[in-house]
């Protein structure tokens, strides 16, 4: 198994995990790996799109109104699919059971916005 290099508890704290709530889910022309999701992170941080390589697992449906665990201070991240310029604002976490995406489902409800620490 691989692990990664070490990071100082410092570096770890600078990530800001946020609970997501899945508003919209949609798909984007030319790929057959990811959804559009149009994610609730409350009234702090409002609405943001994050571009997530998860739909060989899931479908839209499975997502709507759903929540999951986001990284929401990356720096957004623009990639071209054909013709088109897509901007992702963020980044869901997965798990990952033989190659298969897994995301984190909570066990009582959590308002959007929440930390995750």
């Amino acid at each position: 198994m691989f692990v990664k290099s070490q990071i100082t508890f410092e570096d770890f704290g600078k990530l800001d995990l946020r609970v997501g709530e899945v508003r919209e889910v949609g798909e984007v022309k030319g790929s057959n790996k990811l959804l559009k999701l149009t994610v609730d992170f409350g009234e702090e941080l409002g609405t943001r799109t994050i571009y997530a390589g998860i739909k060989r697992w899931y479908g839209g449906q499975d997502l709507l109104g759903r929540k999951f665990i986001f990284v929401v201070n990356l720096r957004p991240k623009t990639f071209r699919i054909g013709e088109e310029d897509y901007t992702s604002e963020g980044m869901v976490l997965a798990g990952s059971i033989d190659s298969e995406a897994v995301l984190y489902a909570f066990d009582k409800d959590i308002p959007p916005g929440s930390r995750v620490t």
